[in-house]
Formats: C-alpha cells, sequence, structure tokens
C-alpha cells in the first residue's frame, strides 16, 4: 500500500523503444570522428551542440533518427556527417528560423570586409 501511494516516481521500469537508433546517432556525434574535424565552422560546431541538446531533451522524432543513422553509418567522412544532420532534421524541431537557402541555419554572426588602399596622392 505504501508503495502505491508514494508520491516518488520510480525512473526505472520500462525503457523508451528506440534507443539504439539514437544512442547510435549520439555516439557518433560526440565521436572523435566529429571532435577531431578541423573542417567545422564555429556554426557547424554550435549546431552539433544544438542537435546534441535536442536528443536529451528527447525532441527529435524516431523516424528521423532512423533516417539519419542509416544515411551516416555509409560516411566516414564528418563534413559528411553533418551534411545528413542538417538535411535531415527541420529547423523548427531545432528552434532555427529558414530563410529559404540551402543551408537553413541562420549565423548570428557579422563578416565585414573592408580594404583600405594607399595611392601616391
Amino acid at each position: 500500500f505504501e508503495h502505491i501511494t508514494s508520491d516518488e516516481i520510480e525512473e526505472g521500469g520500462k525503457s523508451r523503444g528506440g534507443r539504439s537508433n539514437e544512442q547510435y546517432v549520439i555516439g557518433t556525434l560526440k565521436s572523435d570522428l566529429i571532435k577531431r574535424c578541423t573542417s567545422f565552422t564555429d556554426d557547424d560546431e554550435e549546431f552539433i551542440q544544438i542537435v546534441l541538446e535536442k536528443y536529451n531533451e528527447g525532441v527529435i522524432p524516431k523516424n528521423i533518427t532512423k533516417r539519419i543513422k542509416q544515411k551516416i553509418e555509409k560516411e566516414g567522412e564528418a563534413l559528411k556527417v553533418l551534411a545528413v544532420l542538417k538535411r535531415e532534421i527541420p529547423g523548427r524541431l531545432l528552434g532555427i528560423r529558414h530563410t529559404g537557402g540551402s543551408e537553413g541555419f541562420i549565423s548570428k554572426r557579422e563578416v565585414i570586409l573592408s580594404e583600405w588602399l594607399a595611392g601616391e596622392k
């Protein structure tokens, strides 16, 4: 009777289905393949962190995770894995706005290019 009426929620028990695909994708994102890639920009690294956070929150659906796993199993390059993530995960799940561009990830940074020419005048 005490067990049934207690306010505590047991953490164990049933495990959520589809965890193996999710574990595989998370493991790949935390692997040395991704961590040691020097070709990533700051935006790419931030995107990967957002994806990991959303996996921890359970936001990304199982069917998307399954498609991602199937596609990244074939890839051996970190940039191709990143491309699969950007292509398969809708921005609305990550809280990222789309502007109609092919990239889909909007940077908050702005690059200003300027040049100063010294003439003979």
